[in-house]
Formats: C-alpha cells, structure tokens, sequence
C-alpha cells in the first residue's frame, strides 16, 4: 500500500498542495483547543470518520471536526455528541469542505498532532510567538515526514542554505523539533528536514500569502548568489557564512521593503562614484542584480541600494580571495 503523497486534496473550491521540500502553501486553518467542561452543549454528529474523530455541528451552527480518545466508538450520525470526550476542535477555512478537512484529521495520528502542539509552544525558547493555526499543517508534514524516514526516501532541498541564513531562530527551532520527534517516536528525521519546518514556522508568524513571499525571497538569494560565484569565480560557502549572512539579511530587508511599496536607501549615492572608480567589477556585478531583481520582480533598484549590494559583494570577494581554504576557480 503505498503511503499518501505529500498533496492533499480538497473539494473543487480549492486543493491544499504542499510541496515537502518547501512546506505549507495552503490557506490557514483555525485551530481550537478545548476541553469539556461539562457545562456545554451537546453537538450534532454528522460523520464518523474514526473512533476519535467526528464531523458535528456546534451550539452555534458551525460545523467543526472534533477529536478526541474514543469519543466516536459506538457513536452514529444523527446522536448527540458528550462534548466532555472532546479534545480539540479543528474549523477549517470556508474554502475547504468540513468532510475533507475531518479526512485529514482522522489520517494523522493523534500522537502527531500532540507533537505538533508541543513544538509550537517551544517557540518561546527561540523568541518566537507562533500561532496555532499551523499545527495541522505542521502535524501533518511530520507524519509524511516519519513515513520518508522509515522506507528510506530522502530529498534535496535547493533553498537549505538560504533558509538557514534568513530564518536563523526558525531553524534554531526546526533542530530542537527533530530533537522533540525523536524523544516522542525514536525516529530521527535527517537535517534536511529543518527547512521546512522552518518555513512552516514563518507560516505561523506571517500567514500563508508572506509564507510564498519568504520562499520567493529564498529563491531569489539563492540565484544572487550563484551570480556573484560565476562572476567572480569563487564558491560562496555554507561554513563561511558572517559576510553571507549578513548580505543576506540586507537583502531580505530590501526586498521587503519593495514588496511593501516603501523606499530604501541606506547609503548616499556619491558613495556610487567611488565604487565606480575604484571598484569597477563589484559595482557592474552589483548593477547586473539590479537588473536581474527588476526583471524577475519589476522592481527599480536605486541607485543607493546597489551601492550597498555592492559593498556586500566586495566584503565577501574580498574575504574569499584572502582566504586559501575557500574554493576558487
């Protein structure tokens, strides 16, 4: 029997698709979190997908899966569901139909979701405050991750690097969370893994619309930084990554910046002349970025901006030149 591939399908309003190498890209999904208090109203069952997960209609009209242990043995549609049995509630989006969401549920064990709760509230530890409304989609990435492990698939990652750079507290976490599934289930995931996990932990920050932006962003480093290694024949390393990680960071906040219609000018322009002047390859390279972000994104990089691109590039080169353990051409 073959294991459910990393894509999950959903009525014809909408598919929630997720490609593992680069984690979540489906719309957020409210998560509840309750226990009964014995106090509350007895909800409708309306489908039994498992002994501990049912579809039902709350006391305000909603249809919500519920879980729970057992709370659905020997339970029909049409009963009256004890909400003291229920565990967690999960709403999804309206975009996506209640069965299809409760399928879901009731394909992930129990067990996972629980891990998946945990590691979001390890955020803290990494200074992050993430939402809960990931932890199905986190839940569900670490149960086909579990699987790859166990019949020895494997993949590559061509953002992990860039990940790392750009999402350092992300990643701090997405280490300490392979630590947390291995102690829960004696199955350690390979490092790889790291990088989604850390994107789904952007996902719980920012929402899924800046989550495809924080993947754009990877991406786009990922080639600026294939430039500058053809152009000066040099290869940018992982284990020498202060200069890397800091242009890095300078180019996330300028991407930001376009991508929120601000304007970004860190450095005076008549710091260009003397590039120019002095340092003619670096700023061609630097100008040949420029080219490159405003035909991939249509953005007019200022003259400011590529000054200081062109200041990263010269701290990098000049660095990659002084140093004979780096790689060279």
């Amino acid at each position: 029997m073959q294991d459910r591939p990393e894509r999950l399908r959903s009525a014809p309003t909408g598919r929630w698709q997720r490609d593992a190498r680069f984690g979540p890209t489906n719309k957020a999904l409210v998560v509840e979190h309750r226990r009964g208090s014995g106090r509350e109203t007895p909800m409708l069952v309306l489908k039994i997908f498992n002994n501990n997960v049912a579809l039902v209609r709350d006391e305000t009209g909603r249809e919500v899966v519920v879980q729970g242990r057992g709370l659905a043995f020997q339970v029909r549609p049409g009963d009256q569901l004890d909400p003291t049995a229920v565990q967690r509630r999960f709403v999804p989006e309206p975009s996506y139909t209640p069965e299809n969401f409760a399928q879901l549920i009731a394909e992930i064990p129990p067990g996972h979701i629980a891990i998946a709760e945990t590691i979001l509230s390890m955020g803290e530890k990494v200074g992050l405050k993430l939402d809960r409304h990931v932890v199905v989609a986190l839940a569900d990435h670490i149960s086909m991750a579990i699987k790859r492990q166990l019949s020895h698939q494997s993949f590559e990652n061509p953002l992990e690097w860039e990940v790392h750079l750009l999402y350092v507290r992300e990643a701090r976490l997405g280490m300490m969370a392979l630590d947390e599934i291995e102690r829960q289930t004696g199955v350690r995931l390979p490092d790889i893994e790291v990088v989604p996990l850390a994107l789904h932990f952007v996902n719980a920050q920012v929402g899924a619309r800046q989550l495809s932006s924080a993947v754009r962003t990877a991406r786009l480093i990922r080639d600026i930084l294939a430039m500058i290694e053809d152009e000066f024949g040099i290869k940018i390393s992982a284990d020498d990554s202060l200069g890397s990680a800091r242009f890095a960071t300078h180019l996330r906040h300028l991407f930001l910046s376009h991508l929120s219609g601000e304007t970004y000018t860190p450095l005076i322009a008549q710091l260009a002349q003397t590039f120019k002047a002095e340092d003619p390859r670096v700023y061609e390279c630097a100008e040949r970025i420029g080219h490159y972000l405003t035909e991939k994104m249509d953005w007019t990089i200022s003259e400011d901006e590529t000054v200081y691109i062109a200041l990263h590039i010269q701290r990098m080169t000049r660095r990659a030149f002084s140093n004979p353990d780096i790689p060279k051409e």
